[in-house]
């Protein structure tokens, strides 16, 4: 008798479920409206050493790096590394795991895995959380706390990471921060990193950033889970909320954003239309 043969279909992927694995970020693609950051110009005294490579195994020294239009300055670097935290951030939001349940459900995050490579920072100073995620746990902080992330996430100099470290290997801004940092004069450190710090002070939120990962998606008691804005204790990706901004979390879907902006214009047109009206009685 033949064998019988059973085959088991899998539930299909989700379309907005992508997997990241540890994979490098995309790296952002400047366009040509890009301009340094006002604060980041003030940098532009700032001496970045240059990198030196080693060509082959035999090479009795390192030799700079060629480069024809010189090397870049601490204010395009760090702008650079500025813009492209953005997308790195969102772009490592991952997909609920753990059930297979949770395994046919959709990524964390609502924006499709393209788009995410056009995340800016001023995107991450809208306090519309619903912007970016399917559902999220906000953790309050007090000013220390969160300099403490910036900390993790714009680490001093010489700064190593723990061998149990995800995410962060694979953050292109990670990794071109460390290099640049680590090029920096002594004496220049601390306006390198203040300049930075000011523009992570206008921000409405960050990853609950530790040590050793950027995303978090544990539950815990003292969370606040959107939308819904209460303790739920579900499974989501962690952020902070600045203390230093004055403003609220919100929940408003961009379904719902588009309407509300389709109502305005309807009503700018109606009001056009009865000042058209007025005057030509």
């Amino acid at each position: 008798m033949d064998p019988v043969l059973r085959i088991t279909k899998k539930a299909p992927r989700p379309a907005n479920r992508f997997k990241l694995s540890n994979r490098q970020t995309a790296a952002r693609i400047p366009n040509d409206e890009d301009e340094i950051i006002t604060s980041f110009t003030l940098l532009d005294d700032v001496q970045v050493r240059p990198r030196y490579v080693h060509y082959g195994p035999d090479a009795g020294q390192y030799h700079e790096t060629l480069d024809e239009e010189g090397p870049d300055g601490a204010a395009k670097l760090v702008d650079k590394v500025w813009k492209q935290y953005a997308t790195d951030v969102i772009q490592k939001i991952g997909n609920p795991m753990g059930t297979p349940e949770k395994s046919r459900q959709p990524s964390y995050c609502i924006m499709p895995f393209d788009d995410r490579r056009d995340v800016t920072p001023e995107q991450m100073e809208d306090p519309n959380l619903a912007i970016f995620f399917r559902v999220v746990n906000l953790k309050r902080v007090d000013v220390a706390g969160w300099e403490k992330v910036f900390d993790y996430l714009f680490p001093c100099p010489g700064y190593k990471l723990p061998a149990t470290a995800r995410q962060y290997p694979s953050m292109t801004f990670y990794l071109d921060w460390a290099r640049l940092i680590d090029s920096v004069p002594e004496s220049d450190v601390i306006h390198v990193r203040r300049a930075l710090k000011k523009q992570f002070d206008k921000l409405a939120w960050a990853p609950a950033a530790q040590s050793d990962r950027i995303w978090i998606y544990k539950p815990e008691g003292n969370l606040v889970t959107y939308p819904g804005a209460k303790a739920l204790k579900v499974s989501g990706p962690r952020i902070v909320w600045n203390p230093k901004r004055k403003c609220k979390p919100v929940w408003i879907p961009p379904a719902i954003m588009e309407m509300r902006e389709e109502e305005e214009e309807d009503e700018e047109e109606g009001q056009g239309q009865g000042a058209d009206d007025e005057m030509s009685e």
